[in-house]
């Protein structure tokens, strides 16, 4: 019974275990609630059940209408800043495509020198003319081998498309 001087308790007020167990929710998480406006108190310790449901709906909505959390903005925003750092430390890793265009050019003239000094001097002496001939002929094939693959590596760094550098190494 209450006093005159006390309102009288709605109709609908409940303990705020209570309304946790009816939503499994924690008695923490109906305070919270209460305390952010979703639902209306109805004295210490009690909630007003009607307008906990109302409030914990709308709350639920809002939050699914929500485009992300903040905590998935958060996680978004640390993974743009990882990507984003390690497209930093990847681009300073690079080299002018010029650069790289001289740097083949001077492996292909380094390799057709070494290759070619194989066919020259004392390097098919004594050995018998037709050998010297198809090692002159290997030696050639290789060198235009060579300059092919220059010329695909470039081609490569010009379009970006390096899916097909590999297969140098198989032929």
């Amino acid at each position: 019974m209450t006093s005159a001087s006390e309102p009288a308790e709605p109709a609908d007020a409940i303990s705020i275990p209570v309304a946790g167990r009816l939503l499994d929710l924690s008695t923490e998480r109906i305070r919270q609630l209460v305390k952010a406006g979703h639902a209306v108190g109805a004295g210490r310790g009690k909630v007003r059940l009607v307008s906990l449901l109302r409030g914990y709906s709308a709350f639920l909505r809002a939050e699914i209408g929500k485009p992300e959390s903040e905590a998935m903005a958060r996680t978004h925003f640390a993974k743009a800043a990882m990507i984003s750092s390690t497209t930093a430390r990847r681009r300073a890793e690079l080299m002018p495509r010029e650069d790289a265009e001289t740097a083949l050019a001077m492996v292909r003239g380094v390799a057709c020198r070494h290759l070619r000094g194989l066919t020259i001097g004392r390097a098919l002496k004594g050995l018998p003319a037709p050998v010297c001939e198809a090692v002159k002929r290997e030696v050639e094939a290789a060198v235009e081998q060579i300059g092919e693959a220059e010329r695909e590596a470039k081609l490569a760094l010009v379009t970006g498309d390096f899916d097909k550098l590999g297969q140098w190494a198989s032929r």
